[in-house]
């Protein structure tokens, strides 16, 4: 074998290790909010900027919980996609982000 077909082997051999070990649902092409769960539920059925809303994934018996979030003047709001799926999106506040919501302008 020659150099070239022996590292051409070796990473398909390291990609094949990897898709086994973390599963292909772990390799995504790009960063995302997204969750394979049992059961979403959440508490402000939508995405309001104004209301805090908290996202329910009940998985193998356990909770966790994902309420909505500020970054800086950026609001992540966290919303059940379908009944097993989560997802987020963010948004900007334009008078702040306090608690998790949006502040509202006068």
């Amino acid at each position: 074998m020659s150099n070239n077909s022996l590292y051409i082997f070796a990473l398909i051999a390291m990609v094949a290790i990897v898709v086994v070990v973390f599963g292909s649902s772990g390799i995504t092409g790009a960063q995302t909010f997204r969750s394979r769960t049992l059961i979403c539920e959440e508490t402000d059925k939508g995405q309001d900027d104004f209301v805090l809303g908290v996202v329910k994934i009940k998985e193998h018996g356990q909770v966790l919980e994902k309420p909505d979030k500020c970054f800086g003047k950026t609001v992540v709001q966290y919303f059940c996609t379908d009944t097993i799926n989560f997802d987020g999106v963010g948004r900007y506040c334009k008078n702040g982000c306090l608690n998790g919501v949006c502040i509202k302008g006068k």
